[in-house]
């Protein structure tokens, strides 16, 4: 179902409560349906926020009566908050977990998760940016504003404060058309900078850039002919993963795609004397797969 159409049908069909039952703040409806409340010091923000660092991480320990403890209980409502305790030695984690030795595992097992290199779509995903997983946020890691991360993150964070979200939102992205959408990712971004920038400045996180984002390394494709996909999205998502776009076929092609592979087209008919490979866009999403590429479209 188109999200608008989604919306409409909602808005007339069923009746949500107009406040957060947590801090009585505006709920706002998002375009895939989610239901999140807008009030960016809402409590139970800060829970669903603590508990996907915990899951993006594959931290084991950290049910949802420790979280929720983390952040009700012991007033912990940020990342930083989190990790500076972990590295203290402090004890917000025993007493989230009722247990000193509880707790010490806890506090090991984060400090292990966190020793291990990280990329900087995987990193951003720990914010819990609403409707933005690790997937799509990774259309960023091609961006000029961002190119610098991996030398030098807060320099890069430092630049970023230069733009407006209305800015970046202008950006071509990899995965991303509509503008509203990006708006809606930097604003959040826009909103967490700070946190962002206290998580790195903590020093606990090496990042690495992922081998996915160079799996097409080399490879060139060329796309032809109508299709159901968007032929510009189709193009940056090989870009976004380290690969070549090209408006021609050549010998040195290595796809040609298209929707039919019987089509008889003049790009057709050359790929076919200098056997170049022919495969529809199923075929191309299937290459991506084997190439260990978990695509946003």
């Amino acid at each position: 179902m188109v999200p608008e159409k989604y919306k409409e049908y909602v808005a007339s069909n069923i009746e949500f409560p107009k406040e957060c039952p947590v801090c009585h703040g505006e709920l706002n409806v998002l375009d895939n349906g989610m239901v999140c409340c807008v009030n960016p010091s809402c409590p139970q923000k800060s829970v669903h926020k603590l508990a996907n660092f915990f899951d993006v991480l594959a931290i084991d320990g950290a049910g949802e009566s420790c979280v929720s403890a983390l952040v009700n209980e012991v007033g912990m409502k940020r990342i930083p908050e989190l990790i500076s305790d972990a590295i203290s030695g402090g004890n917000g984690l025993s007493a989230a977990m009722k247990s000193q030795v509880n707790g010490a595992k806890l506090r090991k097992n984060m400090l292990a998760a966190m020793n291990e290199p990280i990329s900087m779509s995987k990193f951003l995903s720990l914010f819990d940016f609403d409707g933005f997983s690790e997937a799509k946020l990774s259309g960023l890691e091609r961006l000029e504003v961002f190119g610098g991360w991996y030398e030098n993150p807060l320099g890069t964070l430092a630049t970023l404060r230069s733009y407006t979200p209305e800015k970046l939102a202008m950006l071509v992205i990899p995965g991303f058309s509509a503008y509203e959408v990006k708006l809606n990712l930097f604003t959040q971004m826009f909103d967490r900078l700070d946190e962002i920038t206290g998580t790195v400045e903590m020093g606990k996180f090496t990042f690495k850039k992922s081998v996915e984002m160079d799996a097409l390394g080399g490879m060139s494709f060329c796309f032809t002919g109508a299709m159901e996909y968007n032929r510009d999205d189709l193009e940056r998502t090989v870009k976004a993963y380290g690969g070549l776009v090209k408006g021609s076929v050549s010998a040195k092609l290595d796809y040609l795609v298209q929707a039919d592979e019987n089509s008889t087209s003049t790009k057709s008919k050359k790929a076919k004397q200098l056997g170049v490979k022919i495969i529809t866009p199923e075929k191309f999403f299937a290459l991506l797969k084997e190439k260990g590429v978990n695509t946003i479209l």
